[in-house]
Formats: C-alpha cells, structure tokens, sequence
C-alpha cells in the first residue's frame, strides 16, 4: 500500500488518435518532489539503450574488432530506435490517456520530447514514423556491409518499435524490453562489428537485459486500488518480481565470469547489489509514498547505469 501524497495529476478527455489536436487539459498542481522524480526518470531512461550499447561497444574493443565510425552510427541509431519508440508509443496510447497506460496517473504530465510543444497532435505519429525511417536506411547501410543475415536483427527491431504498443496492452511489455535492449540490440552491434554471432555478448547482454526490465516494471506500475478514508493506494508492481528480476541478473553474472563468458573484473558490478538490496527493502515498506516509489525507480536506473559502466570497465581494463 503507497500514501496518496502527490497523487492529483492530469485529467485528459479520452479521443481517437487520429485527431490532429488534443482536448484541453484539466489540471490539478503536482506534488514538486513528484514532478521532479519524473523528469529524472525521463532524462534518464535513455540509458536503456546507452548502457547495452556502451557494453557492446567496449565489447568489441576487446575483441579488437571496435570501428569507431560504424559504432557510433549504431550507437545513433539505437538510441533514435527508443526516441521512435516513445513517440508512437504516446501516439498510440491516447497521448496517454488511455486506460491501459501506466502514464495516466501514477506519471501524471509524463510525454516524449518536445510532445506538444514542438511537436502535437497527429505529429506524434510523424515524428515516430520519420525517426523510425531514418533508423531503417541506417540498417539497410549495415546491411549492405556485414550481409543479409543482419536483416533479421534489423527487422527485428523495426516490428518492435511499431508493435510495442499493442504488445504492452498484452502483457507482453517487460518481455519485449529484455530482447531488444539486451540481447538484440548487444548481438547485433557485436554482428556488425565482428561479422559473426557471438555467444560471449549473448551471454553479457542478460544481467544489463535484467535491470533495464526490472526499471520496466517498476515504470509498468498502475494504481490498483484507491483507499481514500485510509489515504493509502495499491499498485500492480510486484515486489517479488523486482527481487527476482535483480537477482538474476547478479547470478547471470556471476555464471558468466564463472564459465569464462564475461571477464572477470566484470563482477565489479556487484558493487551495485547494495542499492538493488535498498531497492527492494524499499518497495517492501507498507508507507511507502508515490514520490518514494518514484525514487526507487530512479535507484533502479542508476544499478542498470553503474553496473553496466562497471561490466564494460572489465573488458576494457
């Protein structure tokens, strides 16, 4: 059960996505303290595609296959897969009022970059559209060079981009989120770079696949259930998921470096277990307010950001 501190946020009127203008906003003060733990989590959520790339990358400089032009277009292109991402996803989603988006209220006022300022309405569509494209004549460059087999990883993450939506209304979100920032997006940078497949990346991709899922979830959370008299409110985040999804990936690990996948000095991402422990001890209290939920999630970033750091510093020492 959280308090209801912080909790009034933005009413919006429900409409198709197909309008070109969004209904006028009816809105209530947020809570600052939870207005600012939203743009922190905003800001940083983009170390979900930084973190693999960077891990990939430092990857491939042991491997002595690193090509700084092609991994910085990569390392572009992934990140602009995400930015695609986000605006369809609030396309898609109502511009966030729909009802089975976590945004609605648990992260009131929560929209992409430059969403109805620069860009609004319809345009949303647009903008995702035109960065996804981009992204596409990016994969058809790398195509060109390391072969068609790199297709698969290509199209792969173009039908994730477009149906991230309809799979997150599913279930499916958390699923998705592990492939594409762990596995598919590390393999395939490391494909391009080496010209093959390689287990070993396959293999580090899982721990850093496993935290940017567990901050997933923790941003998955919907409010459940409201009591009002009580001033307390439940939501859908499992706390026994986190404690299994962090979990894993610190044994992920530690079976890398054991069976000689991940360089030893990786485990210097253990450093992180303390904050993942706090993480967890913190979603288990019964007073737990909104803001304080919030900064778990933002705890939980910075495990997927420091531990990610300190496994590249192991291929890279």
């Amino acid at each position: 059960m959280f308090n209801l501190n912080g909790l009034s946020g933005t009413m919006v009127k429900n409409h198709s996505p197909g309008q070109d203008t969004i209904m006028k906003k009816k809105s209530t003060k947020i809570d600052p303290k939870r207005a600012r733990a939203i743009s922190t989590i905003k800001a940083l959520l983009f170390s979900a595609s930084v973190i693999p790339s960077l891990l990939a990358g430092a990857i491939a400089y042991r491997l002595g296959s690193f090509h700084p032009t092609n991994y910085a277009i990569m390392f572009f292109g992934i990140v602009l897969g995400q930015l695609s991402g986000d605006y369809l996803y609030y396309y898609f989603t109502n511009y966030h009022t729909s009802t089975k988006d976590t945004h609605t209220k648990l992260f009131a006022g929560w929209k992409p970059y430059f969403a109805e300022t620069l860009i609004k309405g319809k345009q949303n569509l647009y903008a995702g559209l035109g960065i996804l494209f981009v992204d596409l004549l990016i994969g058809l460059y790398f195509i060109f060079k390391a072969g068609l087999a790199l297709a698969i990883f290509v199209a792969s993450g173009g039908l994730i981009v477009m149906l991230f939506t309809p799979l997150m209304f599913y279930g499916l979100k958390e699923v998705v989120v592990f492939l594409a920032f762990g596995p598919l997006a590390m393999t395939g940078m490391i494909f391009v770079l080496t010209g093959k497949f390689s287990w070993e990346t396959l293999i580090a991709s899982i721990p850093v696949a496993l935290w940017v899922t567990a901050v997933a979830h923790l941003k998955s959370g919907k409010i459940k259930k409201i009591d009002e008299m009580a001033g307390t409110l439940s939501l859908t985040v499992s706390r026994n998921i986190i404690t299994a999804l962090l979990l894993l990936s610190y044994v992920s690990l530690g079976l890398g470096v054991a069976f000689a996948y991940i360089p030893v000095l990786s485990l210097l991402a253990l450093l992180t277990l303390p904050l993942s422990i706090n993480v967890v001890m913190d979603l288990g209290k019964p007073s737990n307010t909104i803001v304080s939920y919030l900064n778990s999630t933002i705890k939980t970033i910075f495990v997927l950001v420091c531990g990610g750091l300190l496994m590249s510093a192991g291929y890279l020492i």
